[in-house]
């Protein structure tokens, strides 16, 4: 099996993935959220790097960086 997609971004484990329609938010060990868009398959090069070097993370959140935690759950919720 090999994967549809590689998203780069998160620095550690990612513990959690949640999502809706074409947006994945991630959390992991460095206690960043991050939020994806996720691509057609007509865009993706599946054997190398993003097509056009386009990077599909379009946000973040974290805390100040002292006071992170890791993190382990994310629910989706749409309101």
């Amino acid at each position: 099996i090999e994967p549809f997609f590689t998203m780069r971004g998160h620095t550690g484990p990612i513990f959690s993935v949640t999502g809706n329609n074409n947006l994945l938010y991630t959390g992991g060990s460095e206690g960043i959220i991050r939020v994806w868009n996720t691509p057609q398959e007509s865009e993706v090069n599946h054997y190398g790097d993003t097509k056009n070097g386009q990077n599909y993370c379009i946000a973040q959140w974290s805390e100040i960086e002292k006071d992170r935690e890791a993190i382990w759950d994310l629910q989706y919720h749409p309101f």
